[in-house]
C-alpha cells in the first residue's frame, strides 16, 4: 500500500498547483481588461489628434507632439484606422504627419528588420537541415 502522508503531501500539492493557476489565469484576464482600456484610451487620443491634423487648414505642433508621446503601436493602429478613409490633400497631410511622428522611418525600420532577420533565420534553418 502507498503511504496515507504521502498522498496528503501529493494532494496539498495538487491543490496548491491548482491555485497558483486560478490566480494566474485571473491576473492574466485583468491585465488583458486593463491593457485594452489603456489601448482604447490612447487610440481615441490619436485619433482626436489625427483627426484635427487632417481636417484642419494647419498642421499644429501639438497634435504632432501628442502623436509622438504615444506607443509606436498606437501610433500604427491610429494612422492605419485613418488612411482607409482618406484621399486627396487629407492623405497628404497623413503622410506628413506620419512622417512628422516618426511612423514612416520606424515602419521601414521594422520592415528591414523583419525581412532581414526573416531571412538569416531561413539561411540558419536551411544549412542546419
Amino acid at each position: 500500500m502507498v503511504n496515507e502522508n504521502l498522498l496528503n503531501i501529493v494532494m496539498l500539492v495538487e491543490v496548491g498547483l491548482l491555485a497558483i493557476a486560478v490566480v494566474l489565469f485571473f491576473t492574466h484576464g485583468v491585465w488583458l481588461f486593463l491593457d485594452e482600456k489603456r489601448l482604447t484610451r490612447l487610440s481615441k487620443t490619436a485619433r482626436d489628434a489625427l483627426a484635427q491634423i487632417v481636417t484642419r487648414g494647419t498642421i499644429h505642433l501639438e497634435q504632432i507632439e501628442i502623436l509622438k508621446a504615444l506607443p509606436p503601436d498606437v501610433q500604427v493602429i491610429a494612422f492605419l484606422e485613418i488612411s482607409r478613409n482618406l484621399a486627396g490633400t487629407g492623405k497628404e497631410r497623413l503622410r506628413f504627419a506620419a512622417q512628422q511622428v516618426g511612423a514612416v522611418s520606424k515602419a521601414q525600420l521594422e520592415s528591414f528588420l523583419e525581412t532581414h532577420l526573416n531571412g538569416t533565420r531561413t539561411q540558419s534553418t536551411s544549412s542546419n537541415g
